[in-house]
């Protein structure tokens, strides 16, 4: 990554980020933030992945699970965030994303993932009606 246009405000790196170290060191010598997805690695992996980015300077490393496809949408694996969290210093987010999911599913893995430590998530809305849903359901 040897120049990032001014307009770039983070890196996201897929999944598969976790097992190509020129571009973890790459990323680690910028000075944008860096979220990470987790994808099929190992918690170890994930983690040595983000401590090879913080290796490099950048210590703006947020770790995304990303959770695995179901016939509902994306199920977070909850366990490896709160085996994150004990492990590491790097704020630990969990995407709601994928296939479209009924508010009430979206409330319920976001309540999880906060009792087990996560320190926010991604949403993927469809459109406004998705979003004034969701918020009627948490208020």
């Amino acid at each position: 990554i040897k120049q990032v246009p001014p307009s770039v405000q983070a890196l996201a790196l897929p999944a598969d980020a976790a097992l190509r170290k020129e571009l973890l060191e790459a990323a680690g010598s910028t000075p944008l933030p860096v979220l990470l997805q987790r994808g099929l690695a190992s918690v170890t992996d994930w983690l040595t992945a983000a401590e090879t980015i913080a290796a490099g300077g950048n210590q703006q490393v947020l770790l995304l699970e990303t959770g695995v496809r179901s016939e509902s949408g994306h199920l977070p694996d909850l366990v490896a965030v709160a085996e994150l969290k004990a492990l590491t210093r790097f704020p630990v987010l969990v995407a709601l994303a994928g296939a479209p999911m009924p508010a009430q599913t979206q409330v319920a893995q976001l309540l999880a993932a906060r009792a087990v430590g996560a320190d926010g998530a991604l949403l993927s809305l469809a459109d406004e009606k998705e979003l004034v849903g969701l918020a009627a359901v948490l208020d």
